[in-house]
Formats: C-alpha cells, sequence, structure tokens
C-alpha cells in the first residue's frame, strides 16, 4: 500500500511545471531566478510528499501528521499507540508496512531533517539545536547525525553553511 519511492502523480508534475515556467517567463533576471530556487525546489518535495502521504491509511496519515508536527517533544510508539486508539505491535505493523520505515526510524529522520536546518540556517549551539529537536543527549545527537551524514553537527555546519 505505502510507497516504495519518491514520485508525485503526472498530472500534479505537469500542473507544478506550469507554475515553474510561469516564474521563469516572469523573472526580471537571473539573479532573482536563483533566490526563488529554494522555494521551487521546496514546491516540488511537498508535491512529492503529499503525494507519499496519499497513499497512506487515514490512521498512519495521522500518525505521520502528529510526528511531523510534534518531533520535537517526547513522541514514542506505546504513547502514540494508545493517542490513536491502537496497540503498539499494531500500530508498528502497519506504520512500517505503509511508510517502509519503523516508527523510530520516521520519527529520527523528522528530527534530523529539522536539526539540519537550524545548523545550516542559525548560530544556535549544537546542544540547543539537539534539544529543540527532540534529542536532549548531545552526544547521541551527534553520533545519528554522523551516521545518517557521515559528518559530525559542526563538519555539517561548516560544509552546508550559506
Amino acid at each position: 500500500m505505502g510507497p516504495a519511492g519518491g514520485g508525485a502523480k503526472p498530472y500534479d508534475i505537469d500542473n507544478y511545471s506550469g507554475r515553474i515556467a510561469r516564474i521563469i517567463e516572469n523573472s526580471p533576471s537571473i539573479k532573482d531566478l536563483k533566490n526563488q530556487r529554494e522555494g521551487i525546489i521546496s514546491g516540488y518535495c511537498n508535491l512529492v510528499k503529499k503525494s507519499q502521504l496519499s497513499d497512506y491509511s487515514y490512521s498512519i496519515r495521522q500518525i505521520t501528521d502528529y510526528i511531523d508536527n510534534h518531533y520535537f517533544e517526547e513522541i514514542s510508539l506505546t504513547r502514540a499507540a494508545k493517542m490513536f486508539n491502537m496497540s503498539s505491535s499494531y500500530l508498528s505493523t502497519r506504520f512500517h508496512k505503509e511508510t517502509g520505515k519503523s516508527f523510530s526510524e520516521y520519527l529520527l529522520e523528522k528530527r534530523l531533517d529539522h536539526a539540519k536546518q537550524l545548523i545550516t540556517k542559525t548560530n544556535l549551539s549544537i546542544s540547543a539545536i539537539a534539544e529543540d529537536c527532540g534529542i536532549p543527549d548531545n552526544n547521541y545527537f551527534s553520533r545519528v547525525l554522523k551516521k545518517k551524514e557521515g559528518m559530525t553537527p559542526f563538519e555539517y555546519r561548516e560544509k552546508h553553511k550559506k
């Protein structure tokens, strides 16, 4: 049932392509287009995410929405199962079947996505970023980021800071 990879529906891609074409046509300069680049990419990523989520069951969409909006809080599979009136084992099995990820993998991915944005776009300390993302253990935060990205938070900041 869940999506194996990315992919928006052809109709949606065509609509979005038309919007991008209008942005390009109405842009007064290449510099203006460069300034809009991040928004264009972000818009496409949101389109893909929306398409992927439409393949999830209603209950899994509710849970992924909850995680997406509360990743910085203390969330556990057990707590989510209670909130959505499911057993932990049912939620775990269903979540993995539909998303292709375990509950904890999905949660950690959301936390790290937010952390990477904060690392590159702010001057907050690494410990403040880790806590803001729901990972109060600074050493654990550094280990998981290094495992996912191949570099420590400080190295990631140096490489990606604008």
